[in-house]
């Protein structure tokens, strides 16, 4: 699908889109679910946990962090201490899920 044909889709169906893109990697899954499993997360942590480079899981993080799963801890000085679950947007997507897998699907 062409990226300005979007407008033709509800919200509803971009946000699903969105989540959906933004976990379309296993990288991206192991990532969430160590976050998840953790209360604030730190780089070195999540560099043990994933086994790729460190430039592509700093990429990894960034599409999460695009669609607001996750946020950036800092220590109030601009330095990042880590990175925890943005519960709000976590609940949202699973709703969002349930809604789209239900037996009524999208726009029931």
């Amino acid at each position: 699908m062409a990226h300005h044909k979007a407008y033709l889709f509800d919200i509803e169906e971009r946000t699903i889109a969105a989540y959906c893109k933004a976990l379309a990697h296993p990288a991206r899954a192991r990532i969430l679910r160590c976050i998840k499993e953790n209360r604030i997360v730190p780089f070195e942590q999540i560099t043990r946990e994933v086994p790729l480079a460190v430039a592509t899981i700093q990429e990894h993080l960034l599409r999460l962090q695009l669609v607001q799963l996750i946020e950036v801890m800092g220590d109030g000085s601009g330095k990042v201490i880590g990175y925890k679950l943005n519960e709000l947007v976590y609940e949202e997507m699973q709703f969002a899920f349930e809604t789209l897998l239900s037996e009524g699907g999208v726009n029931s």
